[in-house]
């Protein structure tokens, strides 16, 4: 099922003319495979679902939030995050009062990651974060910050290798030895038998969420 140029611009051109939305300048390949996904769940042509999208709002979100991609994790990219913390939050230090805001901030983790980079240089009190996403849904699991541990415990690697410098292999090396390694704690905690790792009230309190 191939979804054509004049169909996904189309599809663009209904969302922005009956929603709040404008995707036209959105990656066209990144909407083609996004569509035909959409297309192949609800068993649907193209020409149906624009059909709907101009008459049922709440069908065009339905739509708006299928479209849009939740990938994330803490500290993701950790060569990037140790550049932002010796390079970029030294300039900010005289600063009395800082706003950082996340577009597309998903379920949460790139902000987590911010606030625990700007408390550990002493700069979080004096900073107010926001985040905003199209979808409501991922907007409340970044307030609840509560995420999956076996899928993510590369998180506790991720940690090790921004914030401590370290190659992030203690946290690898078994149960064991996380017991008595555990930095990462002043900011949250791993429950391994409940399958969660849960931020901070400090943290989990201090974002400005909208949609």
């Amino acid at each position: 099922m191939e979804v054509t140029e004049k169909e996904i611009q189309s599809f663009q051109e209904v969302i922005r003319d009956y929603s709040e939305y404008d995707f036209t300048d959105y990656s066209l390949n990144s909407l083609r495979r996004r569509l035909t996904r959409i297309l192949l769940e609800y068993d649907i042509e193209i020409d149906q679902i624009i059909s709907r999208m101009r008459s049922d709002p709440v069908y065009m979100e339905k739509i708006v939030r299928k479209l849009t991609v939740h990938t994330t994790e803490l500290f993701r990219d950790p060569p990037i995050w140790k550049t932002i913390r010796s390079d970029l939050l030294p300039t900010w230090s005289d600063k009395s009062s800082i706003h950082i805001w996340h577009p597309g901030c998903s379920t949460g983790q790139e902000i987590y990651s911010m606030m625990m980079l700007l408390d550990e240089v002493g700069m979080l009190e004096k900073t107010q974060l926001y985040g905003t996403d199209l979808n409501p849904d991922v907007i409340e699991s970044a307030k609840k910050g509560k995420y999956k541990y076996h899928f993510n415990q590369h998180y506790l690697e991720n940690f090790d290798k921004v914030m401590l410098s370290g190659s992030g292999s203690s946290t690898q090396t078994g149960t064991s030895n996380r017991n008595h390694h555990k930095p990462w704690k002043r900011y949250f905690t791993v429950n391994e038998a409940r399958d969660s790792i849960r931020m901070s009230d400090r943290l989990r309190t201090k974002p400005v969420y909208k949609k």
